[in-house]
Formats: C-alpha cells, sequence, structure tokens
C-alpha cells in the first residue's frame, strides 16, 4: 500500500517578509535577519577593541570582515554597512 505524499503551499502574507538563510525578504526588498545583524554588530565591536589596543588582526578576522562586506552587498543596507564597517575599515586604513 503506498501513501499519498501531498505537498501544501501555503501563502505567505507580504508585509511580514519570509525568513531565508539570515535575510528577510520581502515583496519589494530584502534585509538582514536581525539575529545576523546582532551577530555581526558583535564581531565588529570585538575586531574595532583589536584595532583600538594595536592588536593585528588575524586570518579569521580578515574573514569576517569580507564576508560581511560581500554579503552586505545583496541586503538593501546602505545605513547599515555605514555603521558598522566603515569605521573599521577607516581603522585598518590608518
Amino acid at each position: 500500500m503506498r501513501l499519498n505524499n501531498t505537498v501544501t503551499i501555503q501563502p505567505i502574507d507580504s508585509t511580514h517578509g519570509m525568513d531565508v538563510v539570515g535575510w528577510v525578504v520581502y515583496s519589494d526588498h530584502v534585509l538582514i535577519r536581525k539575529k545576523t545583524k546582532e551577530r555581526m554588530r558583535k564581531t565588529f565591536r570585538d575586531i574595532q577593541a583589536k584595532l583600538d589596543r594595536c592588536i593585528e588582526l588575524d586570518e579569521h578576522d580578515k574573514g569576517a570582515i569580507n564576508s560581511y562586506i560581500g554579503s552586505l552587498k545583496w541586503f538593501d543596507s546602505y545605513n547599515l554597512a555605514n555603521k558598522m564597517i566603515r569605521p573599521v575599515i577607516e581603522s585598518i586604513k590608518e
């Protein structure tokens, strides 16, 4: 006897967006998920603390910076990038 495996599709309310792998996708824009943003904020705060103490960044820190910069290109995140990433990049250039 074979069971009937049916898939049901439910419509998504477009005002709340759909949570997908660190993103929240709306009908007209894409934002970064709150938990991902908090994790990014902590990472950049730790990196900035290292730079303030004149500790050289290791490969993990450099990879995290590049990863977040690459990810933010896909989000509507101009202001977020200016707040979090720009100060760290300017500290590195000094």
